[in-house]
């Protein structure tokens, strides 16, 4: 995986979280109290400013939010460099 590759993953990732807590009526500060995080780290997170984020903060992030893993892993599925892979049989 490139450097880009990963950055544009991390961004739809980053985007979806911020389109669900907006939808949700969170603003940064609610969030983060409610996930336990420091509410700059969950900012760094939604503008695709942090390099490795943690899984666990996305995967709770996801859960408060109501994001259906399924869903938004299909769509990073046919993003590079994941679509570069045969389709399974």
């Amino acid at each position: 995986m490139t450097n880009e590759e990963y950055t544009n993953i991390k961004y739809h990732l980053a985007k979806a979280i911020k389109e669900a807590r907006l939808k949700h009526q969170y603003t940064i500060r609610d969030l983060a109290e409610i996930a336990d995080i420091n509410y700059s780290y969950l900012s760094t997170i939604e503008n695709n400013r942090i390099e490795k984020p943690s899984m666990y903060v996305y995967l709770t992030l996801f859960e408060i939010l109501e994001i259906p893993i399924t869903e938004l892993f299909s769509e990073i599925e046919n993003m590079p460099p994941f679509n570069r892979y045969p389709p399974e049989s």
